[in-house]
């Protein structure tokens, strides 16, 4: 009985992890553009606060990213910069 008990627990944990795939710059630029498009068609359109939230996430999604070790140092750098400064336009759209 505890040995059902454990592997049920063991597949219920295994099942609510969460992976976090890190991208290349490859994939990264991909998702980068994606999400800019997303921003783009939000602004174009009456903005809703579950809009921004949701823009919100991605981008710090995208920031997430950067920690990877498959990116480069100056990639890395430019790129936080961008994202930070699109959080900061979320920031200021909440308001």
């Amino acid at each position: 009985m505890k040995k059902i008990g454990i592997l049920i627990f063991t597949i219920v944990l295994s099942g609510c992890s969460l992976r976090v795939r890190n991208y290349n710059e490859e994939q990264y630029l991909q998702k980068y553009n994606e999400t800019l498009n997303n921003y783009d068609k939000t602004l174009g359109n009456y903005i809703e606060k579950k809009d921004i939230e949701k823009l919100e996430k991605q981008f710090e999604f995208l920031k997430v990213q950067l920690k990877s070790d498959q990116l480069p140092e100056n990639f890395k750098k430019e790129y936080n910069i961008k994202i930070n400064n699109y959080l900061n336009i979320m920031e200021d759209l909440k308001d």
